[in-house]
Protein backbone atom coordinates (compact mmCIF):
# COMPACT_ATOMS: atom_id res chain seq x y z
CA UNK A 1 0.00 0.00 0.00
CA UNK A 2 1.04 3.50 -0.68
CA UNK A 3 2.73 5.61 2.27
CA UNK A 4 -0.16 7.82 1.53
CA UNK A 5 -2.94 5.65 2.33
CA UNK A 6 -1.37 4.88 6.41
CA UNK A 7 -2.18 7.38 8.69
CA UNK A 8 0.92 6.31 10.49
CA UNK A 9 3.60 6.77 8.28
CA UNK A 10 5.18 10.02 9.79
CA UNK A 11 5.15 8.11 13.03
CA UNK A 12 6.77 4.96 11.19
CA UNK A 13 9.26 6.50 8.72
CA UNK A 14 10.88 8.61 11.98
CA UNK A 15 11.00 4.98 14.21
CA UNK A 16 14.42 3.89 15.14
CA UNK A 17 13.33 0.54 14.66
CA UNK A 18 11.91 1.61 10.39
CA UNK A 19 15.15 2.90 10.06
CA UNK A 20 17.35 -0.09 11.38
CA UNK A 21 15.70 -2.46 9.59
CA UNK A 22 15.50 -0.39 6.39
CA UNK A 23 18.99 -0.95 5.80
CA UNK A 24 21.54 -3.91 5.56
CA UNK A 25 23.63 -3.77 8.30
CA UNK A 26 21.88 -5.53 11.10
CA UNK A 27 19.68 -7.87 9.26
CA UNK A 28 19.66 -9.13 5.46
CA UNK A 29 16.89 -8.75 4.04
CA UNK A 30 15.99 -12.57 3.60
CA UNK A 31 16.23 -12.71 7.41
CA UNK A 32 13.47 -9.44 7.96
CA UNK A 33 11.27 -11.71 5.51
CA UNK A 34 11.41 -14.85 7.36
CA UNK A 35 10.19 -12.96 10.03
CA UNK A 36 7.48 -11.56 8.61
CA UNK A 37 6.47 -14.47 6.75
CA UNK A 38 4.41 -16.17 9.89
CA UNK A 39 1.90 -13.36 9.79
CA UNK A 40 0.62 -14.00 6.71
CA UNK A 41 -0.96 -17.11 7.86
CA UNK A 42 -1.85 -16.17 12.09
CA UNK A 43 -5.04 -15.12 12.78
CA UNK A 44 -5.52 -11.40 13.87
CA UNK A 45 -7.36 -12.74 17.25
CA UNK A 46 -4.43 -14.47 17.85
CA UNK A 47 -1.96 -11.86 18.43
CA UNK A 48 -4.03 -8.73 18.87
CA UNK A 49 -6.85 -7.93 21.82
CA UNK A 50 -10.69 -7.04 20.45
CA UNK A 51 -10.12 -3.46 20.81
CA UNK A 52 -7.56 -3.44 18.33
CA UNK A 53 -9.47 -5.07 15.94
CA UNK A 54 -12.66 -2.80 15.66
CA UNK A 55 -13.67 -1.49 12.29
CA UNK A 56 -11.17 -1.21 9.44
CA UNK A 57 -8.20 -0.42 12.03
CA UNK A 58 -4.98 0.19 11.44
CA UNK A 59 -3.87 -3.72 12.99
CA UNK A 60 -6.49 -5.01 10.66
CA UNK A 61 -5.48 -3.68 7.65
CA UNK A 62 -1.65 -4.45 8.30
CA UNK A 63 -2.31 -8.52 8.49
CA UNK A 64 -4.32 -7.91 5.73
CA UNK A 65 -2.04 -6.16 3.47
CA UNK A 66 1.09 -8.45 4.83
CA UNK A 67 -1.66 -11.75 3.22
CA UNK A 68 -2.27 -10.42 0.42
CA UNK A 69 1.31 -9.16 -0.51
CA UNK A 70 3.06 -12.54 0.84
CA UNK A 71 0.19 -15.53 -0.27
CA UNK A 72 3.15 -16.90 -2.97
CA UNK A 73 7.07 -16.84 -2.98
CA UNK A 74 6.65 -14.93 -6.26
CA UNK A 75 4.49 -12.08 -4.72
CA UNK A 76 7.14 -11.88 -1.46
CA UNK A 77 9.52 -11.32 -4.16
CA UNK A 78 7.61 -8.55 -5.98
CA UNK A 79 6.60 -7.22 -3.19
CA UNK A 80 8.41 -7.76 -0.13
CA UNK A 81 12.00 -5.28 -1.12
CA UNK A 82 13.87 -3.45 1.82
CA UNK A 83 11.42 -0.78 2.57
CA UNK A 84 8.35 -2.29 2.84
CA UNK A 85 9.14 -5.47 5.01
CA UNK A 86 11.04 -2.75 7.22
CA UNK A 87 7.69 -1.24 6.94
CA UNK A 88 5.69 -3.63 8.17
CA UNK A 89 7.91 -5.31 10.69
CA UNK A 90 8.09 -1.66 12.67
CA UNK A 91 4.56 -1.05 12.53
CA UNK A 92 3.47 -5.12 13.52
CA UNK A 93 6.10 -4.59 16.40
CA UNK A 94 4.48 -0.83 17.73
CA UNK A 95 0.91 -2.34 17.59
CA UNK A 96 1.69 -5.40 18.99
CA UNK A 97 3.08 -4.08 21.82
CA UNK A 98 0.10 -1.27 22.03
CA UNK A 99 -2.21 -4.52 22.09
CA UNK A 100 -0.46 -6.56 24.77
CA UNK A 101 -0.32 -3.03 26.90
CA UNK A 102 -4.25 -3.21 26.80
CA UNK A 103 -4.45 -6.69 27.28
CA UNK A 104 -5.68 -7.11 31.12
CA UNK A 105 -4.92 -10.54 31.40
CA UNK A 106 -1.11 -10.86 30.20
CA UNK A 107 -0.40 -13.96 28.09
CA UNK A 108 2.86 -15.37 26.59
CA UNK A 109 2.13 -14.21 23.08
CA UNK A 110 3.62 -16.71 20.42
CA UNK A 111 7.18 -17.40 18.98
CA UNK A 112 6.81 -15.23 15.72
CA UNK A 113 5.61 -12.09 17.65
CA UNK A 114 8.46 -12.36 20.06
CA UNK A 115 11.25 -12.92 17.62
CA UNK A 116 9.62 -10.45 15.66
CA UNK A 117 9.82 -7.62 18.44
CA UNK A 118 13.50 -9.11 19.39
CA UNK A 119 14.50 -8.46 15.74
CA UNK A 120 12.86 -4.80 15.46
CA UNK A 121 14.31 -4.08 19.31
CA UNK A 122 17.81 -5.18 17.92
CA UNK A 123 17.76 -2.86 14.72
CA UNK A 124 16.17 0.30 16.82
CA UNK A 125 19.29 -0.16 19.18
CA UNK A 126 21.72 -0.57 16.21
CA UNK A 127 20.39 2.34 14.62
CA UNK A 128 20.35 4.71 18.14
CA UNK A 129 24.13 3.37 18.78
CA UNK A 130 25.16 4.69 14.92
CA UNK A 131 23.54 8.16 15.45
CA UNK A 132 25.24 8.22 18.66
CA UNK A 133 28.56 7.65 17.24
CA UNK A 134 28.22 9.96 14.11
CA UNK A 135 26.81 12.80 16.53
CA UNK A 136 29.66 12.45 18.33
CA UNK A 137 32.38 12.61 15.35
CA UNK A 138 30.55 15.79 14.58
CA UNK A 139 30.69 17.62 17.48
CA UNK A 140 34.28 16.31 19.48
CA UNK A 141 36.59 17.87 16.99
CA UNK A 142 38.33 20.99 17.96
CA UNK A 143 37.64 24.31 16.84
CA UNK A 144 36.50 24.05 13.18
CA UNK A 145 34.27 21.34 12.13
CA UNK A 146 35.45 20.88 8.84
CA UNK A 147 31.73 19.34 8.01
CA UNK A 148 29.56 21.48 9.32
CA UNK A 149 30.03 25.74 10.40
CA UNK A 150 33.49 26.55 13.04
CA UNK A 151 32.31 26.15 16.34
CA UNK A 152 33.01 29.97 17.00
CA UNK A 153 30.92 31.06 14.13
CA UNK A 154 28.28 29.48 15.97
CA UNK A 155 28.74 31.34 19.43
CA UNK A 156 27.71 34.93 19.85
CA UNK A 157 31.01 36.74 21.54
CA UNK A 158 29.70 38.71 24.32
CA UNK A 159 32.51 40.91 25.79
CA UNK A 160 31.57 40.86 28.99
CA UNK A 161 32.49 36.90 29.23
CA UNK A 162 35.57 38.03 27.72
CA UNK A 163 38.69 36.56 29.80
CA UNK A 164 40.80 39.18 31.25
CA UNK A 165 44.11 36.96 31.65
CA UNK A 166 45.70 35.74 28.58
CA UNK A 167 45.79 32.40 27.68
CA UNK A 168 48.42 30.54 29.17
CA UNK A 169 49.23 28.94 25.86
CA UNK A 170 49.77 31.65 23.31
CA UNK A 171 49.33 34.95 25.42
CA UNK A 172 46.34 36.48 23.56
CA UNK A 173 44.55 38.81 26.11
CA UNK A 174 41.20 38.80 24.57
CA UNK A 175 39.17 35.31 24.22
CA UNK A 176 36.11 33.99 25.33
CA UNK A 177 35.87 29.90 26.02
CA UNK A 178 33.62 27.78 24.00
CA UNK A 179 34.30 24.80 26.32
CA UNK A 180 33.15 23.95 29.42
CA UNK A 181 35.02 26.44 32.27
CA UNK A 182 36.22 23.42 33.80
CA UNK A 183 38.00 22.30 30.84
CA UNK A 184 39.46 25.63 30.11
CA UNK A 185 40.56 26.40 33.54
CA UNK A 186 42.19 22.52 33.90
CA UNK A 187 44.07 23.37 30.53
CA UNK A 188 45.28 26.44 31.86
CA UNK A 189 46.22 25.11 34.91
CA UNK A 190 48.07 22.57 33.62
CA UNK A 191 49.71 24.85 30.88
CA UNK A 192 50.66 27.40 33.68
CA UNK A 193 52.41 24.57 35.43
CA UNK A 194 54.68 23.53 32.50
CA UNK A 195 55.48 27.19 31.80
CA UNK A 196 56.40 27.40 35.99
CA UNK A 197 58.11 23.83 35.18
CA UNK A 198 60.34 25.00 32.09
CA UNK A 199 60.97 28.13 33.39
CA UNK A 200 62.58 26.45 36.74
CA UNK A 201 64.46 24.00 34.11
CA UNK A 202 65.69 26.81 32.04
CA UNK A 203 66.80 28.71 35.05
CA UNK A 204 68.71 25.40 36.32
CA UNK A 205 70.50 24.78 33.05
CA UNK A 206 72.17 28.49 32.90
CA UNK A 207 72.89 28.18 36.49
CA UNK A 208 74.90 24.99 35.78
CA UNK A 209 76.50 26.62 32.40
CA UNK A 210 77.72 29.51 34.41
CA UNK A 211 79.10 27.37 37.31
CA UNK A 212 81.23 25.23 35.32
CA UNK A 213 82.54 28.49 33.00
CA UNK A 214 83.93 29.85 36.55
CA UNK A 215 85.31 27.07 37.57
CA UNK A 216 86.85 26.44 34.65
Amino acid sequence: APASVWPDSDIVNADPGFLGLNCRKTFKLDEKKRMLEPFVSIEDEAIFSKGMLEGDSLAAKTMRVIRLSGNSKPSRDRQWNQTFVAEMCSRLSRLLKESHAMEKKKSRPPKAVQELLNMVDKAARAHETEEAVASRKTTRSGVIDQRNKRVQDMILFNPSFADPEPCALCNHHVCMPIDEAGNVNSSNKRASRNNVANTLQSTKSKGGKKKKSDTG
